[in-house]
């Protein structure tokens, strides 16, 4: 008997090119997704570097605020700052210490001169002048805008604060066994807090200052100056006179001598090159020394 040859069916043909398609498409289609949030990312990651969300306080409130000056320079605005924030303020109907607050920048602004005028605006109010723009570049401000409070509140449901309190004890007692000891134990702390969860005990709180674990009370130069009839230029030099702070590259340094009488608070805040700025605070019983070189001078 003739052996029966089998022949592949067109039917079978055809249902192997359709799922090899289809595969090709799918794997395509997802290489097309994944380009697509890298770039939403990349974007927002970006716009992170011109646009710097912060809290700041306006009115009685503490909010997610941004800087008008970022802001109408992310938008690409030809018009000059200050008549272009201005008339944002006018035709958006903003109201003062709700929407927006007003300060002068101490110091030469960037032309030389007068000290600027800056504006630090609500998330919500930057929103509100990214869309009046009209423009593309508008639309992705805005859109930066929602993935930030999106982060924000996916970061805020994540948080768990029994997990936070118990990393912050163990690590306040690492802290001390390397000898560290009161508010400089709780900034190391907070900063191996942060390294290992992500959040900031301290900004959790709210708190841009430590409370000074000293009994006495701690004074900066100014307030000292108030007391003793000086400047806040003289008390910090009549400080290093008496050895107990030094002055490297136009910031003053606590000296070990210094020690016994100060506190070096964290603000929170950083310098241009990002190392943490520093408060040096002083404990009440530096005006008996303060007074003594005053009298030995003026004698």
């Amino acid at each position: 008997m003739p052996l029966i040859e089998l022949k592949a069916s067109p039917l079978r043909s055809l249902t192997e090119v359709n799922w090899k398609s289809s595969i090709s498409k799918l794997g395509n289609f997802l290489e097309t997704l994944q380009k697509i949030f890298i770039l939403i990312f990349y974007t927002v990651d970006l716009m992170n570097e011109i646009i710097k969300v912060s809290k700041q306080k306006i009115g009685d409130n503490s909010i997610n605020s941004v800087s008008a000056r970022d802001l109408h320079r992310a938008l690409e605005i030809k018009k000059d700052f200050t008549s272009w924030v201005k008339a944002q303020v006018k035709r958006g109907m903003f109201d003062e210490n709700i929407d927006y607050i007003v300060f002068t920048q101490k110091g030469e602004n960037l032309s030389g001169g007068r000290p600027s005028t800056e504006y630090i605006v609500t998330i919500d109010t930057a929103k509100h002048i990214a869309l009046m723009s009209g423009t593309v570049k508008g639309k992705e401000v805005r859109n930066y805008f929602i993935e930030i409070e999106k982060r924000y509140f996916e970061k805020s449901e994540k948080i768990d604060l029994d997990y936070l309190l118990e990393a912050s004890e163990k690590l306040i007692k690492l802290a001390n066994l390397f000898g560290f000891s009161g508010n400089q134990a709780f900034l190391s702390a907070d900063k191996g807090v942060r390294k290992i969860t992500g959040n900031s005990p301290l900004e959790i709180l709210d708190e841009k200052h430590l409370v000074a674990d000293s009994k006495s009370q701690v004074l900066t130069p100014t307030q000292i100056g108030q007391i003793i009839e000086k400047s806040a230029m003289e008390v910090n030099l009549l400080l290093q006179d008496l050895g107990f702070q030094k002055r490297i590259e136009k910031v003053w340094h606590l000296t070990e001598k210094g020690e016994e009488f100060a506190e070096m608070l964290d603000t929170n805040k950083k310098h241009s090159d990002g190392t943490p700025v520093k408060q040096i605070k002083w404990r009440s019983e530096v005006l008996e020394k303060l007074k003594v070189l005053v009298k030995s001078v003026t004698v």
